[in-house]
């Protein structure tokens, strides 16, 4: 039944947690690289402002889209594409050299991660009963905030040893990587799992 605990659920909240602390990761290390970035492509802070203002347009505008694609490829699927398209745009970051491109990637990457909120919400909601509902969302939010807070501090030590460039490469594995879990573990409905 719905409301019996399961070793199942456990995973559920395992997998979307850490897609949260993947999803931080992977957008926070603009944060910290944001300077070396300016040094290397010889761009302004007005301009690396508007940079950062186009992630959170691309983020904005793509939200409902986001919640549209959840529902119309299952949150399985919407879930791996989204995060292979914004583990490929960290990777393209890795390559620009110019204003333009970076622009364009940062708007694009937000539009990718918009997805990320509609689509777990929808997993909680057809996941979990009503009464775990917001302990479950909860765990969701502090993943974001673990994924944030480690990418401040191991971006920052990486900072010290690696290109920025070199950063985002790295970086863009780590959402394929759970991409590779997440689709092989999770089903988008409970009576669909094994």
């Amino acid at each position: 039944p719905m409301n019996r605990p399961s070793r199942t659920r456990y995973l559920v909240v395992a997998l979307i947690a850490t897609g949260a602390i993947s999803l931080y990761i992977t957008r926070h290390v603009f944060a910290v690289t944001n300077e070396l970035i300016q040094d290397d492509l010889l761009i302004g802070s007005t301009a690396m402002g508007r940079v950062m203002g186009l992630f959170s347009l691309g983020y904005l505008l793509f939200q409902v889209p986001g919640g549209w694609l959840g529902n119309k490829l299952g949150a399985r699927s919407g879930l791996t594409a989204l995060s292979v398209v914004w583990s490929l745009l960290t990777l393209a970051t890795a390559f620009v050299h110019s204003l333009l491109p970076l622009e364009i990637v940062r708007f694009l990457f937000g539009a990718a991660q918009a997805g990320f909120v509609p689509i777990t919400a929808k997993i909680i909601k057809d996941w979990f009963p009503e009464k775990q509902l917001g302990i479950t969302s909860a765990f969701v939010g502090i993943s974001m905030s673990v994924g944030g807070a480690l990418a401040m501090d191991v971006t920052g030590r990486l900072s010290n040893q690696f290109d920025w460039r070199v950063i985002f490469q790295m970086y863009s594995l780590v959402g394929i990587f759970w991409s590779l879990v997440f689709v092989l573990l999770f089903r988008s409905k409970p009576r669909a799992h094994p």
